[in-house]
Protein backbone atom coordinates (compact mmCIF):
# COMPACT_ATOMS: atom_id res chain seq x y z
CA UNK A 1 0.00 0.00 0.00
CA UNK A 2 1.25 3.50 -0.83
CA UNK A 3 1.03 6.44 1.50
CA UNK A 4 1.51 10.15 0.89
CA UNK A 5 4.88 10.03 2.65
CA UNK A 6 6.22 7.81 -0.15
CA UNK A 7 6.19 10.69 -2.65
CA UNK A 8 7.26 14.31 -2.45
CA UNK A 9 4.42 16.82 -2.69
CA UNK A 10 4.26 19.01 -5.77
CA UNK A 11 4.22 22.79 -5.65
CA UNK A 12 0.73 24.20 -5.13
CA UNK A 13 -0.72 26.47 -7.79
CA UNK A 14 -1.02 30.14 -6.93
CA UNK A 15 -4.13 30.66 -9.06
CA UNK A 16 -7.74 29.56 -9.32
CA UNK A 17 -9.32 29.14 -12.75
CA UNK A 18 -13.02 29.98 -12.95
CA UNK A 19 -14.63 28.86 -16.21
CA UNK A 20 -17.66 30.82 -17.55
CA UNK A 21 -17.53 33.43 -14.75
CA UNK A 22 -17.09 37.14 -15.40
CA UNK A 23 -14.47 39.24 -13.58
CA UNK A 24 -17.30 40.95 -11.67
CA UNK A 25 -18.49 37.53 -10.40
CA UNK A 26 -14.91 36.54 -9.51
CA UNK A 27 -13.76 39.51 -7.44
CA UNK A 28 -14.27 37.73 -4.08
CA UNK A 29 -13.80 34.01 -3.32
CA UNK A 30 -14.45 32.47 0.08
CA UNK A 31 -13.07 29.01 0.86
CA UNK A 32 -14.31 27.37 4.04
CA UNK A 33 -13.14 24.24 5.83
CA UNK A 34 -15.51 22.26 8.04
CA UNK A 35 -14.95 19.55 10.64
CA UNK A 36 -15.37 16.03 9.33
CA UNK A 37 -18.80 14.45 9.99
CA UNK A 38 -20.21 17.73 11.35
CA UNK A 39 -22.80 18.10 8.56
CA UNK A 40 -21.19 21.51 7.80
CA UNK A 41 -22.10 22.78 11.27
CA UNK A 42 -18.57 23.09 12.70
CA UNK A 43 -16.50 25.55 10.69
CA UNK A 44 -12.75 25.14 11.20
CA UNK A 45 -11.20 27.79 8.94
CA UNK A 46 -12.02 30.42 6.32
CA UNK A 47 -9.86 31.84 3.54
CA UNK A 48 -10.92 35.10 1.91
CA UNK A 49 -9.51 35.86 -1.54
CA UNK A 50 -10.51 39.36 -2.65
CA UNK A 51 -9.37 42.20 -4.93
CA UNK A 52 -6.51 43.55 -2.77
CA UNK A 53 -4.93 40.03 -2.71
CA UNK A 54 -5.40 39.06 -6.35
CA UNK A 55 -4.84 39.91 -9.98
CA UNK A 56 -7.59 38.84 -12.39
CA UNK A 57 -6.65 37.76 -15.92
CA UNK A 58 -9.20 36.76 -18.55
CA UNK A 59 -8.44 34.20 -21.26
CA UNK A 60 -11.47 33.36 -23.40
CA UNK A 61 -14.27 32.20 -21.07
CA UNK A 62 -11.91 31.61 -18.12
CA UNK A 63 -11.01 34.07 -15.36
CA UNK A 64 -7.71 33.32 -13.64
CA UNK A 65 -7.48 34.63 -10.08
CA UNK A 66 -3.75 35.01 -9.41
CA UNK A 67 -3.09 35.11 -5.67
CA UNK A 68 -0.37 37.56 -4.66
Amino acid sequence: MLSSSDYACGKASDFIALVTYTPAESDTIIVRRFAKSSNFALQKNTLLIDKPNTNLQVNGDTVFTLIS
